[in-house]
This record gives C-alpha cells, sequence and structure tokens, in this order.
C-alpha cells in the first residue's frame, strides 16, 4: 500500500499515513488479488514536498495563536530598548547644574564683645557671657577666651607675675611650656582647679592687649587642637576705638 499524499509505503489496512499523516480513504487501500497477490492500481502515487516552515510548525507544535503571543512580546522589548535610549538621550542632552561650593557649609558668626567685634567659624559652637566668647567642637574641647588691658610681653619677659596671680587665684601649676601656632606665640600653663586638670593659655590680641583663657578638653582631645582656632579668632577683631 502507498500514500498518495507523500508515496510512504505503508502496510495495508490502515486510515492514516505513518509518515505524513494523511487521511486514507477504503478506496485508497491496496486490494488483495484471490490468491493474495497485490492488485495494481491505474494511478501513481503523487509525492509532495513538505516545506522547512511547515516541518518546524510541526516539530515544534506551534499554533497561530502562539506565534501572535511571541510577536507581541518582541514588539514590547524592542518599544523597551526604544524608551530606554530615548532617556539616555535626553538626559545626557540636558544642561548640567553648576555645583554651589557653598551648599551646606554653615557661614561664619560675628561677635560683639565690649568694645571689638570676633568672628567665629561656622562649624564651632559658640556664646558669649559677658566679657567672655566660649567657643566649642563639642568633640575635642571647649575653651574660654576674652582680652586683658595687659601687655602680653610683659608676661614673656616677667612669668612671676602671672605666676604669683595664679597662686593667689588657688590654682596649682603643674607645667609651664610655650607653643607656636602660625607665628603666634601661646604661653602655655596646665593647672589643676579643684582636682581637675586644665590649660590657662596666653597669647597677643594686638599691640595693647592680651588674649587668655582657659581650656577644657573634652573625650580623647588635646589642648593643642584648640590653638589655630584661637589664632584664626585672634585674626579677625575689630576693635570700636
Amino acid at each position: 500500500m502507498v500514500c498518495k499524499n507523500c508515496g510512504a509505503d505503508l502496510k495495508p489496512g490502515i486510515k492514516y499515513c505513518l509518515e505524513c499523516g494523511c487521511y486514507l480513504d477504503d478506496d485508497d487501500n491496496d486490494e488483495l488479488d484471490e490468491t493474495g497477490g497485490d492488485v495494481t492500481t491505474s494511478y501513481q502515487p503523487v509525492t509532495l514536498r513538505e516545506s522547512s516552515a511547515a516541518r518546524k510548525r510541526r516539530r515544534l507544535n506551534l499554533t497561530l495563536t502562539d506565534y501572535l503571543i511571541y510577536a507581541g512580546l518582541l514588539v514590547i522589548m524592542i518599544g523597551s530598548i526604544i524608551v530606554i535610549i530615548v532617556a539616555v538621550v535626553r538626559n545626557n542632552s540636558q544642561p548640567k547644574q553648576p555645583v554651589d561650593p557653598n551648599a551646606g557649609v554653615i557661614a561664619d558668626k560675628i561677635l560683639t564683645i565690649d568694645n571689638y567685634k570676633a568672628t567665629v567659624p561656622g562649624k564651632y559652637n559658640s556664646t558669649v557671657q559677658g566679657s567672655t566668647l566660649y567657643v566649642s567642637d563639642n568633640v575635642n574641647y571647649t575653651f574660654s577666651y576674652q582680652n586683658s588691658l595687659e601687655s602680653f610681653d610683659s608676661y614673656v619677659n616677667d612669668r612671676t607675675k602671672l605666676e604669683t596671680d595664679l597662686a593667689a587665684s588657688k590654682y596649682e601649676i603643674l607645667t609651664t611650656s610655650e607653643k607656636t601656632v602660625n607665628s603666634r606665640l601661646f604661653l602655655i600653663y596646665e593647672i589643676k582647679v579643684n582636682g581637675t586638670k586644665k590649660v590657662l593659655y596666653l597669647t597677643k590680641g594686638n599691640d595693647y592687649y592680651t588674649t587668655m583663657g582657659i581650656i577644657e578638653i573634652m573625650t580623647n582631645g588635646n589642648w593643642e587642637e584648640a590653638l589655630p582656632v584661637i589664632d584664626i579668632i585672634n585674626n579677625s577683631l575689630e576693635f570700636d576705638n
């Protein structure tokens, strides 16, 4: 028996071609003669080649709906890529806003003390009580700041006067030293007040004044860290007369 669609050799009596799946009518079956031999038919089988696309569809068992779904997904993917490209191009074409160098910077504070004004860098806390300015970084130190009419040079030339005054105030002097910061000379006295160690500093405010105060150490700080801030404040002084 031969399939009329693809020409495949088939066993007699089957209804569907095992190669192409074509339905076979009863008339298509090869009849046997009375002796059991094949009866030759009067037609020649026509062999049709299946297209490669048809063979792929048959192997994958894809329907038209499947192809429509895949086509929709492809359109969505291409659309997403186009949107991303347009967004990137638009972002790069926009002018960049200049960065403000002063953004987040705390302004310096100008404080009036007696007959002069002092500027404290913005990152430090500060307050004025009477004739004394108090400055702190809230981490390592706090210091007081005030000007005296005494000449700084007199303290440098004769330290006994200051030491006598400290002793009269019940301050115990532990050590004395000098420290220079930005060409400014500081006299340093480590003292003990009511059992607590502190640092007394003196430096030159201007030709007529002596700047002095107490440095108190917080956490793991040291008194040397406060000296540059004191130097900045000294350089900012503006007197009314």
